[in-house]
């Protein structure tokens, strides 16, 4: 390396990228420390990429950034996770912030609850013995939920910069609540899929996957309903739903708001929620639901839809994957798209606790069918408020939900 820059006259920027198992990350530092190949001139050089997850709960990731951080400074750290370079993750920020008429209303006086949701109907694959040891909790909430839910409930940042949109994030996750065993029963539920006759084909249940062991308690669903403990949010509950082996493959951002209607339109027809569902994957867009008068009718009203695909024409544009979003932002140094350390410990101080806390209660995951919605329970958490499940319904028939 050292002759390839000196002959091709390059500045020594490198980077290491460690996609292995997380234990290895402290021993890899530490070898290219010893090796020298972190040795540079350039500022905010080499760069340290580490995939997720960051440890398997809050005591090794604080021993394995504590051995990181003591041989690269955190601006050299780039934390990755391949859902921040998702078009439509990187939009909500712009969506929030360049137009009018979201802002003054993104918050409890107008929002009545918001889901995030990311479902995939594939099951593990060949990934049981990382997921027998993770699970939905590890794999998808610490991690991908919890960083859409700081975009959403973040607070206007001072300006666009790295370290101010990092700042607001970390404000979020801060203000999670501690789910203790008093109260994560009526608020969690864990699934765990059971396998299936599929016409001729026999689709396996997640304890009979390769890897993963015969008797195992690990969840392969979580649904969570919590709630932020700030001004903005006081009162409107977030739900978060993730789950291998169901119906659907959808990552959706569902923000209803509230149905505080002129009282001559409320009864037995009132109009529905108005509802704005900014759709990740596989269908890449923003949809938002209002309500009009039906065509040809008196007095009946329906809901309509606004749509946005943010996919274009091959031929017109090509849109990047997210990895390649990602690594783009790595060469340039913008670490807004890469999670922060602060961010990172909070996110395990709050599934910590939570996991704890089920531990204590013994609450066990409830199994449901491969290819279902998921189990009856996670149904029962939010019908409880009279609510349900967006993704559950069928908006509309004409609807590009």
């Amino acid at each position: 390396m050292n002759e390839i820059e000196t002959a091709s006259e390059l500045p020594s920027k490198r980077v290491f990228y460690l996609a292995t198992s997380p234990k290895f990350f402290p021993v890899i530092a530490t070898g290219l420390q010893k090796s020298g190949l972190n040795n540079t001139t350039q500022p905010g050089w080499p760069r340290l990429v580490i995939e997720k997850p960051f440890g398997h709960d809050l005591n090794t990731a604080c021993e394995y950034n504590d051995r990181i951080t003591d041989i690269y400074p955190e601006e050299n750290i780039y934390r990755i996770d391949h859902y921040l370079g998702k078009a439509m993750i990187q939009n909500i920020l712009t969506m929030r912030f360049a137009n009018m008429f979201f802002e003054p209303i993104w918050n409890k006086n107008y929002i009545d609850n918001i889901q995030i949701i990311s479902t995939e109907r594939m099951g593990i694959k060949n990934r049981g013995k990382y997921y027998d040891r993770a699970g939905a909790l590890l794999d998808m909430v610490q991690s991908h939920l919890l960083q859409m839910l700081a975009l959403i409930a973040m607070e206007p940042p001072a300006d666009m910069s790295t370290a101010s949109i990092r700042q607001e994030k970390i404000k979020v996750l801060c203000s999670l609540p501690e789910l203790g065993p008093e109260n994560v029963e009526e608020n969690v539920v864990l699934g765990q899929y059971s396998g299936r006759k599929e016409g001729q084909e026999y689709i396996k249940g997640y304890q009979e996957e390769d890897n993963v062991r015969p008797d195992s308690s690990t969840e392969t669903f979580a649904a969570i309903k919590l709630n932020i403990d700030n001004l903005r949010w006081q009162g409107v509950p977030f739900y978060l739903k993730t789950g291998k082996r169901l119906q659907t493959k959808n990552t959706k951002i569902f923000v209803q708001f509230k149905t505080d209607f002129h009282p001559s339109l409320r009864g037995a027809d009132s109009p529905e929620a108005n509802l704005l569902i900014i759709k990740v994957q596989p269908r890449e867009g923003v949809s938002l639901q209002f309500n009009a008068k039906e065509p040809g009718s008196q007095d009946k009203i329906a809901p309509v839809f606004m749509d946005f695909c943010q996919e274009a024409p091959r031929e017109l544009k090509e849109t990047p994957a997210a990895y390649e979003e990602l690594l783009a932002g790595l060469f340039r140094g913008d670490q807004s798209l890469f999670t922060h350390w602060q961010g990172v410990k909070n996110s395990w101080q709050f599934i910590d606790s939570l996991r704890k806390s089920a531990e204590k209660i013994d609450l066990t995951p409830e199994k449901y069918e491969a290819g279902s919605r998921g189990p009856e329970a996670a149904k029962n958490l939010i019908q409880s408020e009279s609510r349900i499940w967006w993704d559950r319904k069928n908006i509309n028939r004409h609807s590009p939900v």
